[in-house]
């Protein structure tokens, strides 16, 4: 039964991921020249995001104290990727972040080992820090 709910989700992605793609593009046309930050179309992504948790009967999920995430305020949200739920879950909080992910190729590393990696090359330069939106 849970292979069949698992094609199920997958067969509900393919077809709702084009038409959301479209919705999505229609709302950034129209929000983009007075929305800098994306909002709009950040908190869309939400809910399209969230779709996909709220109806797969396998995943519960549950975000507690989503209040203690103030407006205004720097966080550091970590997801460790046990599964392909966490960005979803991410999502879930209906709170604008923006992403940097660590990888060895990625121009975006960790803070540490790109100033080790710059003192190592030159050190009189200045370090440079991870370039996360």
């Amino acid at each position: 039964m849970k292979t069949l709910a698992s094609y199920g989700l997958w067969l509900l992605i393919v077809v709702t991921c084009p038409l959301l793609f479209v919705g999505a593009l229609l709302l950034w046309a129209v929000t983009a020249p007075f929305d800098r930050r994306l909002r709009a179309l950040h908190l869309y992504a939400c809910a399209w995001a969230s779709l996909y948790t709220y109806v797969f009967p396998y995943w519960t999920v549950t975000v507690g104290h989503r209040e203690r995430i103030r407006d205004g305020e720097t966080y550091v949200l970590v997801a460790n990727h046990q599964s392909l739920i966490d960005i979803l879950v991410l999502f879930r909080l209906y709170k604008h972040f923006n992403g940097c992910r660590r990888s060895r190729s990625s121009a975006c590393r960790s803070s540490a080992e790109h100033d080790a990696q710059s003192l190592h090359r030159d050190p009189a330069r200045r370090p440079r820090r991870c370039a996360a939106q």
